[in-house]
Parts: structure tokens; C-alpha cells; sequence
């Protein structure tokens, strides 16, 4: 079984997608979408009623930053727990390192497949827009990474050989904005 978490519109076949709001857009033929707050673990069952087990990858791509740290540990905890011996974890994130240097490099080239990149607007909005997303809402960013805290953080949740690996357009959605704004790294049990 493989498992995408925080699956929102980015719906792989083959995969139970999970989210707090599963999306139908990109829905494809022999997709399950279960609908479940992830903070909870993951659900016990797929969306027929059977039990969630074997799991070779669980997936996840920007929606780790959506937890609290402690939220984001515990769930990749419970993924590690779940995983079978030898299964793979791959987490993609924004790169808040490439992020910070774009700013400090007033890097306007960097930034330009974010919305805000018009004459009359600052490159602080961009980095306000990717910190603090939807503040308030559960879109909210609540946790940046850069790849040496998401290796520590996999690490500390029991995962293996973790590594930074490069974007597979097959796994995270084939959008240039995250293939730009992203980091992969993975673990293994």
C-alpha cells in the first residue's frame, strides 16, 4: 500500500490519498480519498472498509508545514510506526533556504511564478505570503523547514538513511512553482 498525506489536490493513482479536505480536482480512475485530520494519526481503515496495512511509502508534499513541529513529529512517529520494514517516507517541503537567499539576493528572476512579482510590490510580501500562508486558517503555515532541520526532524522520529533526493514529477504534482519552491527528502524504516 502507498499513502499520500495531505493529499489536497495533488491525487495520485494508485495511492489512498488522505486530507482534511480531499479535493475532486485531479481526481483520476482508481484513486481512494479518505478524509481524515491527519493530527489524529493516520486512519485505521481505506475507503472501503479494509485495514490499512503493508505499507511500502507514505508520501507527503508541502503539507507538513501545515502541523506545529511537535504535530509534524508525532504524525511521521505514527508514519514510522505504520510503515513496513524497509518502507520509504518522502516528505517534500517549500525550501525556506532558497526562499531567504532570493530576499537577500533581491532575487526579483527567483521569485517570479509567485503572484505578487508586479511593479509596486516588495519582496517582503512574497516572504510574508510563503511564511505566514493563511494565517488563522488550518492553511496556515506553522512550521518552515530547510533540509537540515527536516533530515533531524525524520531522523528523530526514527527514520533511517534520510537523504535529500530530487523532485520525482511522478510522486509531487508537476507544477513548475513547486518544482522551483521545493526540497525532498526521505527516510527509511
Amino acid at each position: 500500500m502507498k499513502i499520500n498525506l495531505g493529499a489536497g489536490p495533488n491525487i495520485l493513482n494508485g495511492y489512498l490519498n488522505l486530507d482534511l479536505y480531499p479535493s475532486s480536482s485531479g481526481e483520476r480512475y482508481g484513486t481512494q480519498k479518505v478524509r481524515c485530520d491527519l493530527k489524529n494519526g493516520l486512519p485505521l481503515f481505506d475507503a472501503f472498509n479494509d485495514p490499512i496495512r503493508d505499507i511500502e511509502l507514505i508520501t507527503s508534499c508541502h503539507f507538513f508545514e501545515h502541523l506545529s513541529h511537535a504535530d509534524g513529529l508525532k504524525l511521521m512517529k505514527h508514519c514510522h510506526e505504520k510503515l513496513k520494514e524497509g518502507g520509504i517516507f518522502r516528505l517534500a517541503l517549500p525550501n525556506f533556504r532558497t526562499m531567504i537567499l532570493g530576499y537577500l539576493n533581491e532575487d526579483w528572476d527567483f521569485f517570479d511564478l509567485v503572484a505578487y512579482t508586479a511593479p509596486n510590490h516588495q519582496i517582503m510580501e512574497i516572504i510574508n505570503a510563503g511564511l505566514y500562508q493563511d494565517i488563522g486558517t488550518p492553511e496556515a503555515h506553522l512550521c518552515m523547514y530547510d533540509i537540515p532541520f527536516a533530515v533531524w526532524t525524520l531522523q528523530q522520529a526514527g527514520f533511517k538513511n534520510v537523504k535529500e533526493v530530487p523532485y520525482d514529477n511522478s510522486i509531487e504534482p508537476d507544477w513548475e512553482i513547486r518544482r522551483r519552491y521545493t526540497f525532498v527528502v526521505t527516510g527509511e524504516k
